[in-house]
Formats: structure tokens, C-alpha cells, sequence
């Protein structure tokens, strides 16, 4: 089975023996860009930039001395 989209973006499962004959009649294997259109404005969805963090200080501890007498 694989799921296709219609023009709307909703999705149906098909088998995979009828995915060509959906994509003929205007189906799509992905999701399409959403738009919306509200007075002349047209906005898409974008992907955003994965986060990241950034350590700007750290911080250590010493809990055992170490010694070479001990190796």
C-alpha cells in the first residue's frame, strides 16, 4: 500500500498496482505546499532551520585526583 494525495492534500492508501494509474489522473505520492489565499496574500509552509545549542561556558569538577602511583 502506499499513500497518495489528491489535489486537496488529502490522502488515501492505494495498492501499489493502481499508483500509476492514480499519478495519470493527477495524484501525488507527497503532501503538496499548503497556500491559503486571504485577501491577495498568499503564505506557504516552510521548513524551519533545525535548532541547535550552543554551550558558551562549562564547568568541571574534579571528584578523583588522579596519581600516577596508582597505574
Amino acid at each position: 500500500m502506499r499513500e497518495m494525495y489528491d489535489q486537496n492534500g488529502n490522502s488515501h492508501l492505494v495498492p501499489h498496482q493502481e499508483v500509476q494509474n492514480k499519478l495519470k489522473s493527477g495524484w501525488m505520492l507527497f503532501k503538496p505546499a499548503v497556500t491559503k489565499t486571504e485577501k491577495n496574500i498568499i503564505t506557504k509552509t516552510t521548513k524551519r532551520p533545525k535548532a541547535t545549542m550552543r554551550i558558551t561556558k562549562a564547568e568541571a569538577e574534579v571528584i578523583k585526583p588522579y596519581n600516577e602511583e596508582d597505574n
